[in-house]
């Protein structure tokens, strides 16, 4: 029932999560372009703000999913669209939302592949990925903010 309510939720309130909109992003230790890097993302990485303050130079704080502090520029990251990533795999990829269904690719999708969330349909949620290729992921096998 909560997962069924988050979901709905998401839907219904007109705004989305962070989300990081290009390839290759790269988090810093620090507000500084020349910090220590601790991540470099997919797209559709999922993010929480620490604060919604853009400090000086366009950075943003945020955490990841493992609780994790980084920083990165504020441009590379959109509320136009809502993502997930998986956060235990290997995960299944299905054509449609039920187990029994084929799997959309050869390999299931690993720790930390990212999606855009399209929909969700009884604890499976519809994602696309970079490539616009879409499939099913059961709910618990991912997280977002």
């Amino acid at each position: 029932m909560f997962i069924i309510f988050t979901i709905f939720t998401i839907l219904l309130s007109g705004t989305y999560s962070e989300c990081v909109d290009k390839e290759g992003v790269l988090f810093r230790s620090r507000r500084n372009s020349k910090a220590p890097i601790t991540w470099q993302v997919r797209k559709y990485m999922p993010v929480v703000p620490v604060n919604k303050i853009v400090y000086k130079g366009g950075w943003l704080k945020i955490k990841d999913m493992d609780g994790d502090i980084h920083w990165v520029k504020s441009k590379f990251i959109t509320t136009d669209y809502h993502c997930v990533v998986v956060k235990n795999g290997p995960a299944p990829i299905k054509t449609e939302p039920n187990m029994e269904s084929p799997d959309k690719y050869i390999e299931p999708a690993e720790k930390y592949d990212t999606f855009k969330f399209i929909g969700a349909v009884k604890g499976w949620i519809n994602v696309e990925d970079i490539h616009g290729d879409t499939g099913w992921i059961p709910y618990e096998y991912l997280w977002t903010d």
